[in-house]
């Protein structure tokens, strides 16, 4: 925002910027390896973010991963977003309120005690937390449990997640996790803390040697998708059936073109929307890479969705289903008729990605449902080129069994 003069008045101009770079969650979890120093490198730009504003005396009030934008895929550089819950909090000042996302609130909140600059400090700690193992230090399996655990401050460092993890940062996260406000580190505290700003070589080659837990952190971030493409397909179920209830219950006397057009408008919306590949494909793969097979079967009675659906790379459900082992998901997609056969725009089938990932049971249901054992990739890979190629036998002797030509020959690699 910046102070205008215009015909006399005192206006001001509020400058946007384009982002287009996508959630900080995203781009990490694409990387193969991200170090401690990289991470520290983007939480120090998101308290930068704050220290901005907190000199405003502004508090952000929902800072949360979905929050933290980069400003294009080419240049790390962070950026906060939505600040709908945003709230000028001057000294003296009492505001009190449930605001936020249940995941990243301060004890305060919960509470309802007065809030302060104190709250985004602690929702700086669950973006360290999660950024840096992929797990969530207070989400529980309902909204209760997560406040629970947030005013009992109820969590732990893991083995299982911070194997690789300083202590420079567990302290750094631990100064945020203090229930009591007043002794919660400010903005100033954490840009002056050594995993921030190491003081010495040895502690900056420290950060530079551990690494954040990229694969639990796709996992985070796969079941984060999930839940929100369902919310939003609900969402949109709810439109369509509420614009068509409004046009059915108004007699054709009262309703104007206008009206008409309205009611037409929000509910091909709707459809669109839950149609759409970026809800669709990323529902039914989380689901698909989890195993939640109820899950899919929920998302099939919301929506008219092709099981077939594919994403940029001419992967299917059923693709990932079988590269990761899932065989209800499998034997699910196959009962709302998902193709065994279609192949990605490698040319791989279900059967080549179970046998190169190595998932007997998975290849034994396709081949019992007639799946072809001798399909062929672009470079002349079988199913049995994987199996023996990537060292799983047991799969080689199943093909072998269901009649597998054992006389093909395939691109050298």
């Amino acid at each position: 925002m910046r102070p205008s003069h215009a015909q006399g008045r005192h206006v001001k101009d509020c400058l946007c910027v384009r982002v287009r770079g996508g959630e900080l969650f995203e781009f990490v979890t694409e990387k193969d390896h991200v170090s401690e120093a990289e991470a520290a490198l983007f939480i120090k730009q998101i308290l930068r973010g704050l220290e901005h504003m907190h000199s405003k005396r502004i508090a952000h009030l929902d800072l949360k991963p979905e929050n933290v934008m980069l400003l294009s895929k080419n240049r790390p550089q962070l950026k906060l977003i939505d600040f709908g819950l945003s709230r000028r909090i001057e000294p003296g000042q009492e505001l009190r309120n449930m605001l936020g996302t249940p995941e990243f609130v301060a004890p305060e909140i919960i509470n309802y005690e007065p809030l302060g600059l104190a709250c985004d400090m602690w929702a700086v700690g669950v973006i360290t937390y999660i950024l840096l193992s992929g797990a969530s230090p207070f989400l529980g399996d309902s909204q209760q449990e997560t406040y629970a655990n947030i005013v009992a401050c109820d969590y732990r460092f893991d083995e299982e997640y911070f194997s690789g993890t300083s202590e420079a940062a567990k302290d750094f996260i631990a100064r945020l996790f203090v229930t009591d406000p007043r002794h919660r580190a400010t903005v100033q505290d954490c840009l002056n803390h050594p995993w921030i700003h190491p003081p010495t070589k040895l502690q900056m080659t420290e950060l530079h040697v551990n690494t954040v837990n990229i694969d639990n952190l796709k996992t985070y971030q796969a079941r984060r998708r999930w839940k929100l493409s369902l919310r939003v397909i609900t969402l949109c179920n709810r439109l369509s059936r509420s614009a068509k209830l409004r046009s059915r219950s108004q007699s054709l006397e009262l309703l104007d073109e206008g009206a008409q057009m309205s009611a037409v408008s929000v509910s091909d919306l709707a459809v669109a929307a839950y149609q759409d590949e970026s809800f669709v494909v990323s529902a039914l793969f989380c689901a698909a890479e989890e195993g939640n097979v109820a899950g899919i079967k929920r998302l099939f009675s919301m929506a008219k969705i092709d099981p077939n659906v594919s994403n940029r790379q001419g992967e299917t459900s059923v693709h990932v289903a079988a590269g990761v082992g899932q065989l209800e998901v499998v034997q699910a997609l196959r009962s709302k008729g998902a193709d065994l056969d279609r192949v990605d725009e490698r040319g791989d089938s279900a059967a080549i990605w179970a046998a190169r990932h190595g998932h007997p049971a998975v290849l034994s249901y396709l081949i019992a449902e007639g799946a072809n054992v001798d399909c062929k990739n672009k470079h002349g890979e079988s199913a049995l080129h994987a199996s023996v190629w990537h060292g799983f036998p047991l799969l080689s002797q199943l093909l072998i069994a269901a009649g597998a030509d054992t006389d093909t020959v395939n691109q050298v690699r």
